[in-house]
């Protein structure tokens, strides 16, 4: 790569960095400019604008438009992407789902506990819901599975603390690894932990902290357990 190759890459680097800036503080949906806007107010080239913007529409964070009624939108990012591609990274690294799973246990010990003092009524309601439909899907070990991923997300967000939410959905999507070795293929399984489940929800909605300590190690026990016998029989 010669000299100036190097010197177009930092200074669409740096226009990224302070395009970013600015899409932060943007709502999602937001035009952020128009192409030649842009790249006077910052003073670069159209193709320099054009690889500042590629990276950030790269990192979901911009849309561009081309075209009438184009321009650079913001994008609000979501933790989906984020949590995937970390999910990857662990796996790539030989992350255990036994590492995966102490981590998560950690995370939600102190989500359960800041759930108890939640009184948002919306959240709430949606912990009832989900109590609700949980009852209704002991049949299927896939859609049980989905049920206690969304019942920990849910957990993670009452909170309202990014960071906690952040972390247990890169763990959560780590635990899809849960599906090769069918932790809840079993019946009886299943009708155990949707009970724990229940008695959890029962607790959070009581503001009951210490009995919702208890019933959140006994359900991460049992996971451990059950994950235990299931790699040592295979």
């Amino acid at each position: 790569m010669g000299l100036k190759s190097i010197k177009k890459e930092t200074v669409s680097t740096q226009a990224a960095e302070l395009l970013l800036e600015e899409l932060l503080q943007c709502e999602d949906g937001e035009l952020l400019g128009f192409e030649t806007d842009l790249s006077e107010r910052l003073g670069i080239s159209t193709p320099t604008l054009r690889q500042a913007t590629k990276l950030l529409e790269y990192q979901q964070l911009l849309v561009i438009k081309r075209g009438r009624g184009g321009g650079y939108y913001a994008r609000k990012p979501s933790t989906d992407g984020v949590a995937n591609l970390a999910a990857i990274v662990l796996r790539a690294n030989k992350a255990s789902v036994f590492q995966v799973l102490n981590t998560l246990r950690m995370i939600s010990a102190e989500t359960t506990r800041l759930a108890c003092n939640c009184r948002n009524e919306a959240d709430l309601n949606a912990l009832r819901e989900l109590q609700v439909v949980a009852q209704e899907n002991l049949s299927d070990s896939d859609t049980f599975l989905e049920a206690e991923l969304k019942f920990d997300h849910l957990l993670a967000s009452m909170p309202n603390d990014p960071v906690l939410t952040l972390f247990t959905d890169i763990a959560l999507n780590y635990s899809k690894v849960q599906r090769e070795v069918k932790v809840f293929r079993l019946p009886r399984r299943r009708k155990k932990f949707q009970t724990l489940r229940s008695e959890l929800i029962d607790a959070i909605l009581a503001g009951d902290a210490a009995s919702a300590a208890t019933l959140h190690q006994q359900r991460f026990e049992l996971l451990e357990l059950w994950l235990k016998t299931d790699l040592r029989n295979t």
